[in-house]
């Protein structure tokens, strides 16, 4: 189950725009995109961890049938850690110049080996982290 107050608590601050892009660590990456985690957004949840995650393409990308192509994302993801299944629940798309072009889609729980190799070893280091010393 999605941890639904940490979740209501970044679509917050996606809301308000309080996003620092630069304000995030970065864990993996592949040929698709580096993936990182905003800083102390990551909330604890038995075995879900919720958290802000920006995501920079490789190459900029259309997504969802939109014509512009997103040079980042930042979105609220949920990571089960024991379901081992990751769930966008909502966030935003930018342009290069961080200018808001669209918001993104949010996701049903996909298994982690459906992800791009990047992804799996973000959501596989986001789970082994112990973040009780981290926060």
């Amino acid at each position: 189950m999605i941890n639904l107050v940490a979740g209501a608590a970044a679509a917050a601050v996606l809301a308000a725009g309080a996003v620092n892009p630069d304000q995030f660590e970065g864990l993996a990456s592949d040929s698709f995109a580096a993936w990182s985690y905003g800083y102390g957004s990551v909330k604890v949840t038995g075995s879900v961890r919720t958290l802000l995650v920006q995501t920079r393409y490789t190459t900029p990308t259309a997504f969802n049938g939109n014509p512009v192509p997103v040079a980042y994302s930042i979105h609220t993801l949920a990571i089960d850690c024991a379901a081992k299944t990751t769930t966008f629940i909502n966030g935003d798309n930018y342009s290069a110049s961080g200018v808001l072009l669209y918001a993104a889609n949010p996701s049903a729980p996909t298994p982690w080996s459906d992800a791009t190799p990047g992804l799996q070893d973000f959501v596989t280091q986001v789970c082994a982290t112990d973040w009780s010393k981290m926060q």
